[in-house]
């Protein structure tokens, strides 16, 4: 079955049965990130942050899909409940967190741990290992935004340093930094679930 012809409650049901269906991952991604970034809109946040925000949801969702009862009502009522819950608890976290001085002593320090990646890069060794990562790579790259997977693309497998890519795309090299970081947890994520399997 192709990913377009299957049902978008269709493709809950198989998520909630299997968390691991790429098919139906593809099709949900698809329909609702837009709608998710939409919706963070609405409560107020940034572009940059809305679409930060409309990764978390969907990350959540590939563990907490199983908690949505069709019985309470319809998939997207459910899921903009959810997407509302992360916006708020984001807005919190933000209102909490120091904001940054700007200065050059602070973006020293955030290229010093810019590379979280090189641990993990390493790590992959074996043929085995690497076919198992490609495999990673192309399930979270469907988790992701576009805009995050080209950001994590070029900081993470091109190895361009985060104030170029800053630069070519016109984001703060913060950006580069949190959204490589980000994407790259959903890597493990996925990684970690198929080495399972």
């Amino acid at each position: 079955m192709s990913f377009d012809n299957l049902p978008i409650d269709s493709a809950v049901h198989n998520l909630q049965q299997d968390v691991q269906d790429d098919a139906a991952w593809v099709k949900l991604v698809g329909r609702y990130q837009g709608r998710i970034t939409a919706w963070c809109l609405k409560q107020g946040l940034q572009l940059a942050d809305a679409e930060n925000v409309s990764q978390e949801v969907l990350y959540r969702l590939t563990r907490k899909i199983h908690m949505y009862d069709p019985k309470k009502g319809p998939f997207p009522t459910w899921l903009r409940r959810v997407t509302i819950h992360v916006c708020s608890t984001y807005r919190r976290k933000q209102s909490k967190a120091p904001s940054g001085s700007g200065d050059t002593s602070q973006m020293m320090r955030l290229q010093e741990v810019q590379d979280d990646t090189t641990g993990f890069w390493e790590g992959i060794d074996e043929a085995g290992d690497r076919e198992l990562l490609q495999r990673a790579l192309v399930l979270a790259q469907a988790k992701v935004t576009k805009e995050a997977w080209t950001i994590f693309r070029m900081a993470a497998l091109e190895k361009i340093a985060g104030p170029v890519i800053a630069d070519q795309l016109g984001i703060s090299a913060q950006s580069v930094y949190s959204t490589r970081h980000r994407v790259l947890g959903v890597v493990k994520e996925v990684l970690a679930q198929l080495q399972k399997e």
